[in-house]
């Protein structure tokens, strides 16, 4: 599903370029979402 998103946002931007002239989104995977991480958590990412 991603690589379908690829390619159809460079067909957009190939027809488009004045409509896209930015770049697009990063369809990288995201490895971990903390939604609400606790304190410990927290501080340890700051840390």
């Amino acid at each position: 599903m991603v690589l379908r998103e690829r390619l159809l946002y460079k067909k957009a931007q190939a027809e488009h370029p004045e409509r896209l002239a930015r770049n697009t989104r990063d369809w990288s995977r995201i490895e971990a979402v903390h939604l609400n991480p606790n304190k410990d958590y927290a501080a340890s990412k700051a840390a």
